[in-house]
């Protein structure tokens, strides 16, 4: 029960991937999603402040229990910084803790981030401004001075990797990349390298890649901006998700061609654009070696 936590100040709806509410892997805060979000709010703030109770009514027994924990964007930052204290203390096992945007909460985790396998890298703010400043960038060089590279599996990143991050001996052998794309925090301060410098190009097995620009500045030119072509070099890909991107089918297909155990991919094109025809067509064209379990596109 404690051993993954899926903390939802929102309903967590089903979808016809998933009838369990997550909680095949997840033990969420379950409430169904028959109220308006105010009653939703209420209700989810309710049963975070009784799962936080729980701990501090016994931390030596439930916080070492607990392993994983993912955020969701709109959780109650005083409850919040209530359970990490808690976890900073008690939680001798805690491995990733995931999905957050404050940095406050990155500084909050490092009494024992040395341990962790995840590493998220947040924005200046939540939504993308003006450009982040040079103290921004000094604080994350502090935070991410505290991890140790051999330990990380999942990597989630509000900065650009290709100009942040720093020039370690070797790629990091992860299994999962959140790449979020922000104009404010395009540039970075170190000198520019590439994702395979970074990321091993043979333990890469999922792949989410997330726009935070905003109609006006959206265009197919985010791709190359980007470098997001050096992704292809990355063979392994089994699950690959598009978020909030403009459609750039020949992307897609090289991603096919690409990946040649690619199991699930996942499309949230901007606009409501659909997958073409052409795509599905080369998709029931593809090899038997690539069996497809699920193909979304919302």
């Amino acid at each position: 029960l404690y051993e993954n936590i899926f903390i939802n100040q929102k309903p967590y709806c089903p979808s016809d991937l998933d009838n369990s509410l997550g909680t095949t892997f997840w033990s969420v805060l379950y409430f169904t999603s028959r109220y308006d979000n105010g009653t939703n709010n209420r209700i989810g703030k309710q049963k975070f402040e009784a799962l936080v109770r729980s701990l501090q009514e016994s931390p030596f027994r439930l916080c070492p229990l607990i392993k994983r924990v993912h955020c969701s964007w709109h959780l109650d930052l005083p409850l919040l910084v209530d359970l990490i204290k808690l976890l900073m203390r008690y939680g001798v096992n805690l491995q990733y803790f995931s999905n957050f945007l404050d940095l406050r909460v990155s500084s909050l985790l490092l009494p024992r981030v040395s341990q962790f396998y995840s590493l998220d890298v947040t924005p200046p703010v939540t939504i993308p401004a003006g450009p982040a400043d040079s103290a921004y960038y000094g604080k994350l060089e502090v935070l991410l001075s505290h991890y140790n590279w051999e330990n990380l599996r999942a990597v989630t990143l509000h900065v650009n990797a290709c100009t942040f991050f720093p020039h370690i001996g070797k790629p990091l052998g992860i299994r999962s990349l959140c790449l979020n794309l922000r104009p404010d925090t395009y540039r970075g301060t170190y000198l520019e390298q590439r994702y395979d410098r970074i990321f091993d190009v043979d333990t890469l097995q999922e792949l989410e890649i997330l726009s935070w620009y905003n109609t006006s500045e959206s265009t197919v030119g985010l791709y190359e901006m980007w470098n997001l072509q050096d992704f292809w070099k990355f063979r392994n890909i089994k699950c690959l998700t598009l978020l909030s991107l403009v459609a750039n089918e020949p992307f897609l297909r090289q991603c096919f061609q690409s990946f040649a155990t690619l199991r699930r991919l996942k499309i949230d094109y901007l606009f409501d654009l659909q997958v073409s025809p052409k795509i599905v067509d080369f998709l029931s064209q593809s090899k038997p070696q690539r069996p497809w379990n699920t193909l979304t596109s919302n």
